[in-house]
């Protein structure tokens, strides 16, 4: 009786942990506005990373880059985690603060 209740109760974590396995895996790659400023998205993050094709990682890099031209600043995406990267708007440097965060580089 013990080992019947014991199997049954092994089964059902089993069971539990598959189906939220399931469910990770199944999640459909989403782009979310993580911050809004003057009911512009300025910041998002882009989940599924790793499931999206070429064209949609550039469709999000190209709406990143026509929202922050309108703000007139500048897109920028950092790499979170294998699956997840992030984009926002930043301003344009002026020479001399590229001339300072570039120091000892070559300049283009």
């Amino acid at each position: 009786m013990l080992v019947l209740a014991a199997s049954a109760r092994i089964f059902i974590l089993a069971f539990f942990i598959i189906t939220t396995l399931g469910k990770q895996q199944t999640r459909k790659p989403r782009v979310i506005c993580a911050l809004k400023k003057d009911n512009i998205c300025v910041n998002w993050a882009v989940y599924g990373v790793g499931k999206m094709s070429q064209s949609e990682l550039t469709a999000v890099e190209d709406d990143c880059q026509q929202k922050c031209k309108d703000k007139g600043q500048a897109c920028e995406a950092k790499v979170v985690s294998v699956d997840t990267w992030n984009y926002r708007c930043v301003p344009f440097c002026k020479r001399e603060e590229c001339r300072e965060a570039f120091s000892g580089k070559v300049e283009l």
